[in-house]
């Protein structure tokens, strides 16, 4: 389930999720659409830039009692960034 917290600032789309009902390869997929207004069937396959698995596996085993935990990647011209705290940041790159 997305949550309320949604910024575009110019280039960057950062929005918040909870894990428990969005996983976060979901969650990226989602903010990448938002981010260049394309649907999400119309991206480039996730599974071209970062195993979508691996990403959920890591993010949701951790047990939020240390650091954030993110993971940072690049598909076509945008970095994004997600954090086991629900966080998904797309910015575009130069």
């Amino acid at each position: 389930m997305q949550d309320d917290s949604q910024t575009n600032t110019g280039n960057t789309e950062r929005q918040q999720y909870d894990f428990e009902g969005t996983n976060p390869a979901v969650a990226v997929i989602q903010t990448l659409a938002d981010a260049t207004g394309e649907e999400p069937t119309e991206l480039e396959s996730l599974f071209d830039h970062i195993d979508p698995d691996a990403l959920n596996t890591l993010l949701l085993s951790s047990n939020g009692s240390g650091p954030v935990t993110t993971v940072s990647f690049t598909v076509a011209d945008r970095r994004v960034k997600v954090g086991c705290d629900g966080f998904v940041v797309v910015t575009e790159t130069d």
